[in-house]
């Protein structure tokens, strides 16, 4: 028998306390409720930060008699978080053995891995539509920012199961049978979670193959691709006099059909294309008597522009819409009820802090879905929101053009370049989210008002022009800092000097614009300079950062990203054998399998079966090195290989070793600049990763990086 278990909405008076009621007589939540003491200082951060946020008016409302059952129910709320923040598929807590932890932990690097696919597919499919001359190949690392800028966030199934755990009073956990495994030694370990890896992934088979979850592409018909033909005849006579005579011809091209567009769920990419011209070729010479004819082709074709980022568009309608009516349902999966969206959204951040933020009318979403259809509801809605702080543009790339900004701004308001670049992109995916540039996008009420962060680094519109303008009787502000109305009222350099606003203008044309990119990171040195900002300190850095997002998760991503800018991290031309190798090491990404010893035949190759040292000696290979036979080959006999270098020192190519088992130096994996690593891993197959991944980094770097080639 299904029991409902949360029926939780902002402003739903009754439908929380009905949520806490039976919260209290749910046999998880009451399991979470006596461990709960190891989690007050979460639930105090968690309280002060979001819980107040959205139900404070339902608090009000409470307070009286039953104050203390609401405080109760408040506390029980927030134990549920915690098991979210801790990805307790379970829900036991602190009762949880070792190795229910361990299968918990693979869920969630199932659910990460599992949502490399879409992104792994979108790369193989527009990598397809140019492979054969006289076409040129995309650029690998631009088809993997394009897969990263699309990537769902694992959050979204993960919600899905975790909704049919919650409410189901009687569900069990489909693995539970497997808490006895033993996982004494590390090998133990690993082997049973390869095994928890494999069921958890058949199992959840259904949610991801299907059709709602897999990307959808858009095709086209190319414009008209031409080749030209040069033809030059040269005749001498039998004075030695010559003539000479050209002529030029124009071949139409076969037509061909190209990708104008791709939706993955909640995100949509328009591809963009340029006009290409290929360098001439000799096409061959003949003689005839006393001529001579030589013939020169190239081609005018219509390519994908992997010099520029395509431009994604984020659907908050899409998203609600999976959540709550297209999302496949089974064993493991539940469709989210409307009474219940709006908390499971904010659960959703617990889960992956870059979740997408979601804005609409809940309760008349509630109230509408007791009478009609969800779509129909849906339909009648205005839904907003932002694709999220962190987003997966970001990684740990940044464009070097706008390095001369940072740098002045960091300058005149002694704070880091790098820390300027970080929050450039974890605000907006350095201006790729079309809210940096356009002021008719972004988060607007139903009267078309702002009421979120606006420009390229997300200011507040009260933060820019100062909020000593909510006193202003003319102007209409708002509590959150929005400003009702026209925003041109911000842009005033009049205006910030009188209302003590942080809004700079950077390039001197007289006008402080959230728009205009220079004027937009000089006010966020500006901000951040002015909240104690100390050049060198580590501690005044946070404390700023925090001032500019109050979310610790924040801080930390954007610090830790500066930092890997700071060591000059970012791709630029590292040589064409590293690059060889680097190109050929990402066509595996997202579409390839580990296997312990595999990677050792052809048939491993051609079916992108690898473990980290031969996926090393495949790719250098590419790059015409030889580390050797892969039937022979281990990280062992490999880290003897080249030079020892420095981190500081490694360059796109270079080798770099993990001790992730009993024995140093257990894994390998190969840089490839900007503070990415790409390797064979056991949970995912070839995949990228940040090298200052606190799985790897932190625990499991000894500091070993070896140059192989010169």
């Amino acid at each position: 028998m299904k029991k409902d278990s949360q029926d939780i909405g902002k402003g739903m008076l009754g439908g929380l306390g009905t949520a806490g009621k039976t919260a209290l007589r749910g046999r998880r939540t009451m399991q979470m409720a006596k461990a709960g003491t190891k989690i007050a200082a979460k639930v105090l951060r968690f309280l002060l930060t979001k819980v107040i946020a959205v139900i404070g008016k339902a608090l009000l409302g409470f307070l009286g008699p039953i104050g203390i059952l609401v405080i109760t129910l408040i506390i029980l709320l927030l134990l549920v978080v915690d098991s979210i923040g801790n990805f307790d598929i379970f829900q036991k807590s602190a009762q949880r053995e070792e190795v229910e932890i361990l299968f918990d932990d693979t869920v969630l690097d199932v659910m990460k891995s599992r949502n490399e696919e879409g992104p792994a597919e979108i790369r193989e499919t527009l990598r397809g539509t140019q492979v054969e001359f006289p076409y040129p190949p995309i650029s690998e690392q631009w088809l993997y920012q394009l897969g990263e800028s699309m990537k769902i966030s694992h959050a979204v199934p993960s919600m899905h199961h975790y909704y049919k755990n919650l409410k189901n009073e009687n569900y069990k956990p489909w693995h539970g049978k497997y808490k006895e495994k033993d996982i004494t030694t590390d090998a133990q370990r690993e082997s049973v979670r390869v095994e928890f890896e494999k069921i958890i992934s058949d199992d959840f088979d259904y949610f991801f193959e299907s059709e709602a979850y897999r990307p959808s592409f858009v095709w086209a018909t190319a414009p008209e691709e031409k080749k030209e033909i040069h033809t030059v005849t040269v005749c001498t006579d039998e004075e030695g006099n010559t003539t000479t005579s050209e002529s030029t011809e124009f071949v139409t091209l076969p037509s061909r059909e190209i990708v104008s567009s791709t939706t993955l769920l909640y995100n949509t990419a328009t591809i963009p294309y340029k006009d290409h011209a290929t360098e001439w070729e000799d096409a061959g010479s003949s003689s005839s008597g006393n001529c001579s004819t030589t013939v020169s082709d190239r081609y005018h074709l219509y390519i994908v522009d992997d010099n520029a980022m395509p431009v994604i568009d984020f659907s908050p309608l899409a998203l609600v819409e999976f959540m709550t009516v297209t999302a496949p349902e089974g064993d493991l999966s539940k469709l989210i009820r409307p009474v219940d969206i709006e908390y499971v959204l904010e659960l959703a951040k617990e889960v992956d802090p870059a979740f997408p933020d979601v804005k609409m009318d809940f309760a008349a979403f509630i109230k509408c879905s007791k009478k009609n259809d969800i779509l129909v509801c849906l339909g009648q809605l205005d839904i907003t929101g932002d694709i999220g702080y962190a987003g997966t543009v970001t990684g740990m790339w940044y464009p070097a053009n706008y390095m001369a900004i940072y740098m002045a701004a960091g300058e005149k308001y002694g704070v880091d370049w790098w820390i300027l670049a970080s929050i450039h992109g974890q605000e907006t995916g350095f201006s790729s989210n079309p809210v940096a540039t356009d002021p008719s996008k972004g988060s607007k009420d139903k009267n078309g008002n702002f009421i979120g962060a606006v420009g390229h680094m997300q200011f507040m519109p009260l933060t820019w022009v100062g909020w000593g303008i909510a006193k202003d009787p003319n102007i209409e502000t708002t509590r959150l800092g929005n400003i009702v109305g026209n925003l041109d009222v911000i842009k005033d350099l009049n205006n910030i000097a009188k209302y003590g606003g942080y809004g700079v203008d950077g390039d001197g044309d007289g006008v402080a614009d959230p728009w205009n990119i220079q004027d937009a990171i000089f006010s966020a040195a500006n901000y951040i300079s002015s909240n104690g900002y100390k050049l060198g300190n580590e501690e005044s850095i946070r404390k700023a950062l925090f001032r500019y997002n109050m979310d610790q998760s924040y801080v930390s991503q954007v610090y830790n990203r500066g930092k890997m800018f700071e060591g000059n991290m970012v791709d630029g031309d590292v040589g064409s054998q590293r690059q060889m190798i680097i190109d050929a090491a990402m066509t595996w990404v997202g579409n390839s399998r580990y296997v312990l010893g595999g990677g050792r035949s052809d048939k491993d190759i051609r079916n992108k079966i690898c473990d980290c040292s031969s996926f090393v000696v495949w790719a250098y290979a590419q790059g015409g090195y030889d580390l050797g036979k892969p039937v022979n080959t281990s990280t062992q006999t490999i880290k003897t290989k080249g030079r020892r270098t420095t981190v500081n020192e490694m360059k796109p190519g270079d080798l770099i070793f993990w001790t992730t088992m009993s024995y140093a130096d257990s894994h390998v994996g190969i840089y490839i600049g900007s503070g990415k690593w790409v390797g064979c891993n056991t949970s995912s197959g070839v995949a990228v990763t940040n090298v200052d991944h606190p799985a790897y980094w932190n625990s499991k770097f000894s500091g070993h990086v070896r140059s192989i080639i010169d």
